[in-house]
């Protein structure tokens, strides 16, 4: 019975993914029974498991920044994968990147790779909404990735980066809230 109303819901929901919370809430059901009910709908073909606590229909599949941004809230696209949307970095990353206040984390969901990376909670701001989805503006993107490496977390060939779209009185200004090494990158690349 349980089952049938989870089919039901996901069917007639605009929205293409659920997590458990949303289905428990929905239909106020315990989480434990609801577990089994949902391993049981996947044995059968009918749901996927998405990542841990996410489901989706088989024919219904979602947006996959939608969902990463989700899965670690808060989180926004940045790094390569913003800087590949934004036209900065001609190379599209092999994961979807991330940046959260929270731990760093890689994980897979709906086929996708994630990869979470932590920055300061100070430094978590600089994006807006594009479909959906918190998208970090090219400045930020750019600067976040600076950031990074300057502390030794990523690695990234700058002379991939085609700065010609970056608004860099933007980033003459953001720069104030980023360590001088994120400053000396960004010399280095005739921002500033």
């Amino acid at each position: 019975m349980i089952g049938a109303r989870i089919i039901q819901l996901m069917e007639k929901s605009a929205k293409n993914y659920f997590s458990l919370a949303d289905l428990a809430n929905y239909l106020n059901a315990a989480r434990p029974s609801l577990k089994v009910v949902l391993s049981r709908l996947i044995k059968q073909n009918k749901i996927i498991r998405l990542t841990r606590g996410y489901y989706a229909l088989p024919r219904k599949m979602p947006d996959i920044e939608q969902l990463a941004v989700e899965i670690k809230y808060p989180a926004y696209i940045s790094l390569e994968s913003a800087l590949s949307i934004h036209g900065i970095l001609s190379q599209a990353p092999s994961r979807l990147t991330l940046v959260t206040p929270k731990r760093s984390a890689s994980l897979e969901a709906g086929g996708s790779m994630l990869e979470y990376t932590h920055i300061q909670p100070r430094l978590f701001w600089g994006f807006k909404i594009i479909k959906h989805t918190q998208i970090a503006r090219p400045e930020k993107a750019l600067l976040d990735e600076l950031y990074l490496i300057g502390l030794k977390k990523r690695s990234l060939d700058l002379r991939e980066i085609d700065t010609k779209r970056i608004n860099r009185k933007l980033i003459k200004n953001w720069l104030k809230s980023f360590p001088p090494s994120t400053r000396k990158l960004a010399e280095q690349l005739r921002l500033v």
